[in-house]
């Protein structure tokens, strides 16, 4: 019961999600369907943004500005895996909201080693 109130409030937001995926059975599921779809939209959004950022980083000379982005970008996701390998461990988690964690995790784990490497290529 010493649970944060982020934790409490993510949580609900996976239940939500969850729900989501069954399909939409009354009136509460469908409420949450849509604040869950905005946050994955707000997440997809930002993935897209690094994206796009990408082309910039291989500018050749001065790696200042076209770095400067990326830096922020990976140290952002590293936090937010670092919350998601938190919840994993919380207790009262089931086993369904593991797989999703452990499935965001990994693509997290893959987009900041691409940001690794970027940034490594623009350093060069």
């Amino acid at each position: 019961h010493n649970r944060s109130v982020r934790d409490h409030r993510d949580r609900k937001e996976t239940h939500a999600a969850l729900k989501v995926k069954k399909g939409p059975k009354d009136k509460k599921a469908n409420i949450s369907s849509s604040s869950s779809n905005s946050a994955a939209a707000a997440s997809t959004s930002s993935r897209d943004a690094s994206e796009t950022r990408r082309p910039k980083k291989s500018g050749g000379g001065g790696g200042g500005p076209g770095l400067r982005g990326s830096l922020g970008a990976r140290e952002n996701k590293r936090n937010k895996m670092k919350q998601l390998v938190d919840r994993l461990g919380a207790p009262g988690v089931t086993r369904e909201e593991k797989n999703t964690l452990l499935g965001r995790i990994r693509a997290l784990d893959k987009e900041i080693r691409q940001l690794d490497r970027d940034i490594q290529q623009a350093r060069q």
